[in-house]
């Protein structure tokens, strides 16, 4: 491995190891807690009194920490979902088929898409409710609308359904998509990016009951491995065939500006995600690079800093003050943004 270097205005302040490759990684809503999954079913939790770890079979495919309530769930390739309260005891609850990727809800409802439908577990981790679909249909989820009105998006081969929870009846709209990979809200009624197996890339506006406004923009032929958005500005970052390419939205039945390529990375990017505040776009690749952006203002990178040998996942701080990356040797690695964020040069 090679020696760690950081640029001045990208300072370490921790670190920790899991025993095999990160997939995934998640900070709590108060930034108390930073969680790491592995793929050999590991799931660390880290806080300032040192870290935890559970271990459950097969690869830890998705995690999510609740609002308020401080509650990590894990999904596992096996079907098994982990919650673990922040200082509490863990609690496995099985799904009964293969799980994809997990969602909470604004009222504390977990969402859970598997190859056999959607699963909701209540704040106690029991199953509430479920929801049949053909295999391979519900693989990413996430959830647009308020506490009021929620509503669960569920992406797949045929394409994003809308579903209401509690589930009465038929789904809600469709849109007519194959092969949705990768999913992405901005919270309340508005705008929803779908990512396809086939390149597309889409973007929505769903701004009440009345019909979806769309805007699909063609990619191809690679798939969507992940997209993120930033509601202010309102912008979107798309990993696809390698690269990262990033997205100007207009006003509603614009047509978006873009794409523009955001080239800095010396390898294949693997992973994306927008700063909380949506100003700073987070970017690793197998290089080992950690590249910063400020992608409304210009295509060229802030920062590019070798972090490790490779890296996977990237997860910022509930303040996007400080930015965790992991990579394939296990190592999960925190850095401090905030003489960045003050505008202070190198040294």
């Amino acid at each position: 491995m090679t020696a760690v270097q950081f640029e001045p205005r990208l300072r370490p302040v921790g670190s920790y190891h899991l025993d095999e490759a990160v997939s995934t990684l998640a900070w709590s809503r108060t930034g108390r807690a930073l969680a790491a999954g592995s793929y050999g079913g590991e799931v660390v939790m880290a806080t300032g009194d040192g870290t935890r770890a559970e271990r459950r079979p097969g690869a830890v495919v998705a995690l999510g920490w609740s609002g308020r309530a401080g509650v990590l769930a894990a999904a596992y390739e096996g079907g098994a979902v982990l919650t673990w309260p922040l200082g509490g005891s863990p609690r496995t609850t099985s799904v009964e088929a293969t799980a994809d990727d997990l969602a909470w809800g604004p009222d504390g409802t977990l969402a859970v898409a598997t190859s056999a439908g959607v699963v909701l577990l209540d704040r106690g981790g029991e199953v509430a409710d479920r929801w049949p679909a053909a295999p391979g249909v519900a693989t990413v989820v996430c959830w647009a609308g308020d506490r009021t009105r929620p509503v669960l998006l569920v992406g797949g081969i045929e394409g994003v359904v809308e579903l209401e929870v509690p589930f009465v009846g038929a789904p809600g709209r469709t849109w007519t998509m194959a092969a949705v990979t990768a999913l992405a809200a901005d919270g309340a009624p508005g705008t929803v990016v779908a990512g396809t197996l086939g390149g597309d890339l889409e973007v929505v506006e769903r701004g009440g009951p009345g019909a979806v406004t769309g805007r699909r923009v063609a990619r191809g032929p690679v798939s969507v491995v992940a997209c993120c958005s930033s509601p202010a500005p309102p912008q979107v970052a798309v990993v696809a065939d390698g690269w990262l390419r990033c997205w100007r939205l207009g006003p509603p039945g614009s047509v978006p500006d873009g794409p523009r390529r955001l080239a800095g990375h010396d390898d294949w990017v693997v992973a994306a995600a927008f700063s909380p505040r949506g100003n700073l776009l987070a970017s690793t690749g197998l290089d080992g690079n950690l590249v910063l952006w400020s992608p409304a203002a210009t295509a060229e990178p802030l920062e590019i800093r070798k972090v490790g040998a490779e890296l996977g996942p990237v997860a910022w701080g509930p303040q996007g003050a400080s930015v965790a990356v992991g990579g394939p040797d296990g190592r999960v690695s925190v850095l401090s943004c905030e003489r960045l964020l003050a505008g202070a040069g190198p040294g």
